[in-house]
């Protein structure tokens, strides 16, 4: 479970960018962020919760080829 904030390491080479989405249990768009600064395709970040009500969501990434969808839990 994540308080205040989220932290993600994303990598996959050769990826400029990466999207990221907070979608809540009824498939509603919640946050919405972009990561620019990468390392041979390596992303670290924190993200803040501070606007996200507690509960369930899940955390999309998209890197324009390919997209991950994980789950987790707001305090």
């Amino acid at each position: 479970p994540a308080e205040h904030t989220l932290d993600i390491q994303y990598a996959y080479p050769n990826v400029r960018q990466l999207g990221i989405i907070f979608i809540d249990q009824q498939g509603r768009v919640q946050l919405a962020s972009q990561l620019y600064n990468s390392r041979n395709g390596q992303f670290q970040g924190s993200l803040r919760l501070n606007n996200l009500a507690p509960g369930l969501y899940f955390l999309k990434l998209d890197d324009g080829e390919r997209t991950q969808l994980r789950r987790f839990i707001k305090k």
